[in-house]
């Protein structure tokens, strides 16, 4: 109980700080698009990291960076590249949309209509 409090805390603390970067940089140099991107860009760095994590923990336990490799799941790319592109499409469409807003309507407005 006392640990999804904490989460969902912890998920709400998360997403209201979200914008706060937006709020410091210089006026125009972060118009949607370049804030989009920047996103794009450190949550694949993130991505990356974690599966080099897991990568590394899979290897520890096997005791070899070989069969650590083999131990993790499938990627399935010829299955998943479609679907995959077109979920990252319409999350990019959402997220730049949502930055528009906000940046228009202000925090209050734009991140409620957003999130709803």
């Amino acid at each position: 109980y006392h640990l999804g409090l904490f989460f969902a805390f912890l998920n709400g603390l998360l997403a209201a700080t979200i914008m706060i970067p937006l709020h410091y940089a210089p006026p125009h140099s972060t118009q949607g698009i370049g804030y989009s991107m920047s996103f794009g860009i450190a949550a694949m760095i993130v991505v990356l990291f974690a599966w080099l994590l897991r990568w590394m923990v899979c290897a520890l336990q096997c005791r070899s960076v070989v069969m650590g490799y083999q131990s993790l799941p499938s990627f399935h790319f010829k299955d998943m590249l479609r679907p995959g592109m077109l979920a990252g499409l319409l999350y990019s469409i959402g997220n730049l949309s949502g930055i528009v807003s906000i940046q228009k309507l202000g925090n209050f407005m734009g991140y409620s209509l957003n999130q709803s």
